[in-house]
């Protein structure tokens, strides 16, 4: 019976899981697996989400003949009468079980994380064009103001002027709105 393309209720780990590592790790791999389960993975040294993640068998060690590793073999193998170990159905279902919840979680945590990015980076570029829309305004108005001077001299100087302010609020302007 495969679980592979069930969904499951990720409601039950909590969002920093992630980052979780050693005791913690341990902990929720026992509360949600069993302690057989999280006694294989301390013995391997699968500290963490990412770890457990990157490891394409975790019952493959229990293919070594290593007197170390009897205790572990008790709780999740059955013993033949031949000497040969076979991992319990309920374990590996409960690592299988395990393996495609934190996937899961791992994934939403990701699908949450790009949504909140591209908000971001489209709130910020809403910001620079109603910034730019602005200044555009402010300058068409301040040109129009001092073209209706008399002096066509006194009308250059004063464009330049507000050119000149114009150009210098624009690129502060747009070198702060980069930053946001």
């Amino acid at each position: 019976m495969a679980i592979k393309n069930l969904l499951f209720d990720t409601t039950i780990l909590p969002t920093e899981v992630l980052s979780f590592y050693d005791d913690k790790f341990f902990n929720m791999v026992e509360r949600v697996a069993g302690s057989a389960e999280a006694k294989l993975l301390a013995a391997q040294g699968i500290r963490s989400l990412y770890s457990f993640l990157n490891t394409e068998d975790v019952f493959e060690i229990l293919s070594i003949s290593c007197s170390a590793l009897n205790d572990i073999k008790g709780l999740v193998c059955l013993k033949a009468d031949d000497d040969t170990y076979i991992v319990k159905l309920g374990c590996r279902a409960s690592i299988q079980y395990l393996y495609q919840l934190l996937k899961q979680k791992h994934e939403e945590i990701l699908k949450v994380n790009r949504m909140k990015f591209k908000q971001n980076q489209q709130s910020q570029s809403q910001i620079s064009v109603k910034t730019i829309t602005i200044l555009s305004k402010i300058h068409r108005k301040m040109t129009r103001h001092y073209l209706l001077s008399n002096n066509h001299q006194q009308r250059q100087q004063q464009q330049q002027q507000v050119n000149h302010y114009f150009t210098i609020d624009f690129s502060f302007t747009m070198r702060n709105s980069d930053f946001n």
